[in-house]
């Protein structure tokens, strides 16, 4: 008996495991020339490794499970340049589980674009887009961490809720967006968050920053903690939220009776984040 459960288990995981999981290579003397051609080769959960270049391609991914990634993650791809990454077409019809790391993309409308569920965008440059990386309504599970997002003119990083903006709150969304950093973003501010219980957290917000560092609107059970906002934190109809830890140098506006603030620094005279850097 106990045999027969230990050969159902192993079984049941070879078959549930991508196993024969392939890696592809762009511009690296092998392979593939384009990551879309690279892209559109793969199997689910292959990995896409992407040497340095100017790859002026909007890449659309259909495909679950893809990693792609540049070989200078950890400097976010200073050298391997796209213009545009989209999982999936908006708002969530994309797949799930892919990931996108060590990038700079530049001179889209929206640089880097999640239609799916449990994404990962990771240690990108992104720049000189109209909105520089956003998460589309009705997915969940995305984690967004590790970006550094500049001279964006509609805003820098923007999570969306289910069904629509401003108080169509839905569902749990679950996504995390962590250790990020946005500098100058207009329009819907630095961090525009309406997905409900979101976390956000360790992100940095400096220059100008539109409505808002972070502008949550419309969600419920926001936990947003330890984040250098040099600007306000703004909670339009964002209920039960949990707002702690922050230092900026505006103020914690428009919250409900049921957020709970505490030890957040407020009106810092001068601004918590130094400032950024190339790379």
């Amino acid at each position: 008996m106990k045999l027969s459960k230990l050969m159902y288990i192993a079984c049941f995981a070879l078959t549930a495991s991508p196993v024969f999981a392939a890696e592809l290579t762009v511009n690296c003397n092998a392979d593939y020339p384009t990551i879309q051609a690279a892209v559109n080769a793969a199997n689910p959960y292959d990995t896409i490794t992407v040497c340095p270049g100017t790859y002026d391609e909007s890449v659309l991914i259909q495909t679950e499970g893809l990693t792609i990634r540049s070989t200078e993650i950890s400097d976010r791809g200073p050298n391997t340049i796209v213009r545009r990454f989209a999982i999936g077409f908006a708002p969530n019809s994309g797949p799930h589980s892919v990931t996108i790391k060590g990038f700079s993309v530049t001179g889209s409308n929206v640089c880097i674009e999640s239609s799916g569920d449990y994404n990962t965008i990771a240690f990108n440059n992104v720049s000189s887009c109209n909105l520089g990386i956003r998460v589309n309504a009705g997915n969940v599970g995305n984690n967004v961490h590790h970006n550094h997002v500049m001279n964006t003119s509609s805003g820098g990083i923007t999570i969306e809720g289910y069904g629509g903006c401003c108080g169509s709150a839905g569902p749990g969304m679950n996504h995390n967006v962590h250790q990020n950093m946005v500098y100058n973003a207009g329009g819907e501010g630095c961090f525009y968050i309406w997905a409900s219980n979101t976390e956000v957290h360790q992100n940095q917000a400096s220059g100008t920053c539109g409505n808002g560092g972070i502008n949550a609107i419309g969600s419920s059970g926001l936990h947003i903690h330890h984040n250098e906002i040099c600007a306000d934190i703004a909670l339009f109809n964002a209920t039960n939220a949990d707002v702690h830890h922050n230092e900026l140098t505006g103020r914690i506006t428009n919250e409900n009776s049921d957020d709970n603030l505490k030890k957040n620094k407020e009106e810092l005279s001068t601004c918590p984040v130094p400032a950024p850097t190339p790379g």
